[in-house]
C-alpha cells in the first residue's frame, strides 16, 4: 500500500468542520513535524516520508496522503491511526 485515502462523513456546517481539521491538523504538526498549509478548503500534507491533501466539503472531509518508502513499510499502522484521529474529531 502506497496511498491512503480516507472520508468521513462530518454531519456539521463546513466552518465547523474546517475548524475541527484545523484542529487535527495542530495536533498531528504538533505530534510529528507534519507540515500542514491551509488555503481555503484544501490543506497541503508535508512531512518526512508523507505528502498529501485534506479537504472539506459541505458533507465531508477526506484525506489523501501518498507514502515514501519508509512510512509504506508501516502503512497499516498509519491508516489505522488515521481512521482513529478521523472518528474522534468526526464521530457519525
Amino acid at each position: 500500500m502506497s496511498d491512503i485515502n480516507v472520508s468521513r462523513a462530518h454531519g456539521m456546517t463546513k466552518d465547523e468542520a474546517l475548524g475541527k481539521l484545523k484542529t487535527l491538523a495542530d495536533s498531528l504538526r504538533s505530534r510529528y513535524g507534519i507540515g500542514i498549509d491551509f488555503k481555503g478548503d484544501v490543506a497541503n500534507v508535508k512531512g518526512k516520508g508523507v505528502s498529501g491533501d485534506a479537504r472539506v466539503t459541505d458533507t465531508h472531509v477526506s484525506l489523501n496522503l501518498k507514502l515514501g518508502f519508509a512510512a509504506r513499510l508501516i502503512a497499516g499502522k498509519i491508516k489505522a491511526g488515521v481512521d482513529k484521529q478521523l472518528d474522534e474529531h468526526f464521530p457519525a
